[in-house]
């Protein structure tokens, strides 16, 4: 299991309450959205009054601009306030982000005054076109293969830092905005990447055919390229979202893998600045969490960037938290649970305050180190029930921090299975993790590499993890023989790591029916397609749900498009939903627990829990939320299995929602604890020691 380090920047860690500016001003300028008030509105805001104000508020962090990719003189023009404005916050202990834009965009307008290069660092696609922000046209995307490009970003970067003496870093934008760049130093940093991974003769001719790869280009995606389809669970010949071309496949992995180098460079050049400054990725959607299709459309993969920040933002919303009248649980657990994995806190915004307690709610109970936004730096005032949200998670700090999941499922977030594939996979992954969530049952993100070792974890579960190599069967069949138990669904490995079927002379050769499962000979069974098969296997047991079905709503899937390319299926619209059988893979889920299981809680659909630890005190917490908040959750009753070496004897239930605090009364049987939780409305904490 790969371990990741968390955060040394201690105040970060330890939770802050956020305000943050949007995008530039000057965008709003150059769109033509300003008013005739907006200079007023804006200077107010930017006043040792707004300092004053956010410090009453109990805001321990404000985000302004700083480095916009406008123009230094433009920039300057806007940092005389905000080197005021820093000093006001600094002087009343409010720790000061800066807002940079790096590699999402450059307005070239500006920039082309200073540096008359700028029109040589964007990106060109095979046509000759140069990608744009979506439809901002005064917006070019640049290109991070190109190393004067990188400098430049780096200057601003310190730039914003000295100019602020700023704390955070923020990363705006981060990704990519196009699909593909062709420049001539992109060919040649692809052609080395394809050299260093396929060193030898044969392994390329494996992979593309050819002894060599010096004549490879980065690849074509046309704008007409159709990736979604009708029905993604029915077995058809070929998937048409999939991605089968190996170079492009191989063009995924190069802009997760580049991404990845660059962040790490962006870090090291941060951290020498001052090993305290706290640097935040803002990645669009998230990755697989976000409903999206992220290596292919931002170049984006968890285990690249992530262990190269100190927190990362999520713009993974689900609109207003909470229950809606069609079904949908509106949360954003998927996103603080990948987070969780990496250990890093997600910075979630909320410009709107919409549901704000649910929102800071949600952040006590799932994200690693709890911080939230909670407005823009005009802010004049609080709820009452909001500063005493805030009031609450700032006295009870010492339960939130370095806290950590309670091993029992693992979930497998499979790079090949969520980038070479557009919406299957994908689809399966959100409506088992949907069921996880409902059904209260505690579980973990988990992606490829952590496949050495997973045996702390009593089940596994692969959600239509159709791409799978030999080595990973071989790592779950030793799972499951040494006593794991093994769920997997729809079409888990059908194929291997490159979308290769492991029969036939091509993909169009032998019927669906015929085809053979990388895990067939290890459970030796045949794959099924309508029934649940359950087996033994050694110590271990396995079973396989032929389908996740998707729920009966047609919920119409959405895209999303850059503004040269295809447009991406994006599945943000089916999450919140529960899949039809749901019933019946929470039946498996148990039948997999059996006798392992570590929690089990009775109580509404509508509540989500998190079972942590901690360390350092050997405390144990579960985190109770409500989303369902216009009723009072009552009578719900939970069991626990008794720690090994670890003797629990008290009980308390603590909530911003009441000021004292309620000691539980509990029985043990058969090494189990069992209590009933007092009510409460929207969240509850119960603390183990």
């Amino acid at each position: 299991m790969k371990d990741y380090t968390l955060t040394s920047v201690d105040w970060l860690r330890k939770g802050v309450i956020v305000v943050q500016e949007g995008e530039a001003l000057i965008l709003n300028q150059r769109k033509g959205l300003v008013t005739h008030q907006f200079w007023e509105i804006y200077n107010k805001e930017h006043s040792l009054e707004t300092a004053k104000k956010l410090h009453e508020l109990g805001i321990d962090l404000v985000v302004v601009q700083a480095f916009n990719n406008v123009g230094y003189e433009a920039d300057n023009e806007n940092m005389k306030r905000q080197r005021q404005m820093a000093r006001y916050f600094h002087e009343k202990g409010i720790k000061v982000g800066a807002y940079v834009q790096s590699i999402g965009s450059v307005f070239y307008e500006g920039v082309v005054n200073e540096e008359k290069a700028v029109l040589e660092w964007v990106q060109v696609d095979h046509q000759g076109r140069k990608p744009t922000y979506y439809n901002s046209y005064f917006r070019l995307i640049p290109c991070i293969n190109k190393e004067e490009y990188l400098q430049y970003v780096e200057k601003g970067i310190k730039y914003a830092v000295e100019n602020l003496e700023a704390d955070l870093v923020f990363f705006d934008n981060y990704g990519y905005y196009s699909f593909a760049c062709a420049c001539n130093d992109c060919t040649k940093a692809f052609r080395e990447y394809l050299n260093r991974k396929y060193p030898s003769r044969e392994s390329r001719l494996e992979r593309f055919g050819f002894p060599k790869v010096d004549g490879i280009f980065p690849p074509v995606f046309v704008d007409e390229l159709k990736w979604n389809y009708t029905d993604p669970f029915l077995f058809a010949g070929i998937e048409p979202g999939a991605i089968n071309d190996p170079v492009q496949q191989e063009w995924i992995d190069f802009r997760c893998w580049r991404l990845g180098e660059v962040s790490k460079r962006f870090k090291e050049y941060i951290k020498k600045i001052s090993p305290d400054i706290a640097i935040v990725w803002n990645c669009p959607y998230m990755g697989p969490m976000g409903g999206l299709n992220n290596a292919v459309f931002h170049g984006i993969w968890p285990t690249s960037i992530y262990p190269h920040c100190d927190a990362l933002a999520a713009e993974a919303d689900q609109g207003i938290l909470g229950v809606h009248q069609d079904g949908k649980l509106a949360t954003r657990i998927r996103t603080f649970k990948s987070a969780r994995k990496l250990r890093r806190g997600v910075w979630m915004t909320n410009f709107q305050r919409k549901n704000i307690l649910l929102d800071l709610a949600e952040s006590m109970a799932f994200n690693p180190f709890v911080f939230n936004t909670v407005g823009m730096p005009g802010l004049d005032c609080l709820e009452k029930e909001t500063k005493e949200y805030i009031k609450f998670f700032k006295h009870n700090r010492k339960y939130f921090e370095e806290t950590e999941e309670i091993p029992e499922i693992a979930l497998l977030n499979s790079y090949p299975s969520l980038s070479y594939s557009m919406t299957s996979s994908l689809i399966s992954l959100i409506y088992f993790e949907e069921t996880l969530i409902r059904s209260k049952i505690p579980y973990s993100v988990i992606y490829d590499e952590d496949l050495e070792d997973i045996s702390e974890y009593s089940v596994l579960v692969l959600p239509n993890v159709k791409y799978m190599s030999s080595k990973q069967i071989s790592q779950v069949e030793n799972y499951v023989k040494n006593g794991g138990s093994l769920i997997a669904t729809d079409q888990t490995s059908l194929l291997d790591e490159w979308g290769r079927r492991r029969k036939g002379v091509s993909l169009f050769h032998v019927p669906m029916e015929e085809q053979e499962y990388g895990l067939e000979n290890v459970l030796g069974i045949k794959w099924p397609i309508n029934e649940v098969v359950k087996g033994t296997l050694g110590k271990g047991k396995f079973a396989v749900i032929p389908k996740v079905v998707p729920h009966e709503k047609d919920l119409k899937i959405s895209h999303v498009r850059h503004s040269i390319g295809p447009a991406v299926p994006y599945l943000k619209r089916l999450q919140g939903y529960l899949p039809v059988n749901w019933k019946e893979i929470i039946e498996i889920l148990n039948w997999a627990r059996k006798g392992r299981e570590i929690l089990r809680i009775e109580g509404p659909f509508t509540t989500a829990a998190e079972f942590l630890t901690q360390r350092s005190t050997g405390r144990l917490m579960l985190h109770l939320v409500n989303y369902d908040y216009q009723n009072i959750v009552t009578g719900l009753k939970v069991s626990f299995k008794q720690p090994k070496n670890r003797i629990i004897k008290k009980l308390s239930f603590i909530s911003p929602e009441f000021h004292a605090i309620k000691e539980i009364s509990f029985e043990t049987k058969r090494g189990k604890i069992m209590f009933e939780v007092p009510n409460f409305k929207i969240y509850g904490l119960v603390v183990m020691e």
